[in-house]
């Protein structure tokens, strides 16, 4: 499901029972390259009109795997074909899928809620423990990390006494793998 809100959430293996994620894929025979949708069509007195989205490579590749469907509520070719093309293509992008067990903390998710999972055995890799720091603007971190240069970074840390920390990451940290951070404000 597109959601484009932002994550509640981020599991790592610090909040997940024994620190186990499990991965699956699909395989790629089983992944629907050719769907047809229908739709309740104006110029045709609102009956039912179909339309098909596919993807020819793929078919020849791995053999035609066909799925068809009715858009609800779509009285539109254009817009039928969009929400086709948007299955076709998440059929083939969104291919993965992780399970693992938490502790209270999954209570407070709700269903679709959108969730990060940080796991550093997996090639990319957005966690980082600190070991220790240089000086007030200077983090050292266990594992590298990559931040996407273009978006605005922020570390958030517990200080003494339980107090969150919300501290912006400096440019000179962005765009590159690194395991030191270098901060905007004091620590």
């Amino acid at each position: 499901i597109d959601n484009d809100s932002p994550a509640v959430h981020l599991f790592a293996k610090e909040n997940v029972k024994e620190g186990i994620f499990k991965y699956s894929y699909t395989e790629m025979e089983g992944r629907k390259n050719d769907y047809t949708v229908a739709f309740k069509n104006p110029a045709l007195h609102y009956k039912e009109d179909r339309r098909r989205v596919r993807n020819q490579t793929l078919i020849d590749t791995y053999g035609r795997a066909p799925e068809d469907f009715i858009a609800v509520g779509c009285n539109d070719a254009d817009e039928a074909i969009c929400r086709a093309t948007v299955k076709l293509l998440s059929d083939q992008t969104e291919v993965e899928t992780v399970t693992f067990d938490t502790t209270r903390e999954g209570l407070y998710l709700e269903p679709y809620d959108v969730i990060l999972v940080s796991d550093d055995d997996m090639d990319a890799v957005i966690t980082g423990r600190i070991t220790g720091t240089d000086g007030p603007r200077i983090v050292n971190l266990r594992d590298h990390v990559y931040l996407e240069a273009g978006f605005t970074h922020e570390l958030v840390i517990n200080r003494e006494g339980f107090e969150l920390a919300t501290l912006t990451i400096s440019a000179v940290s962005v765009g590159t793998a690194t395991n030191v951070l270098h901060l905007l404000e004091d620590l």
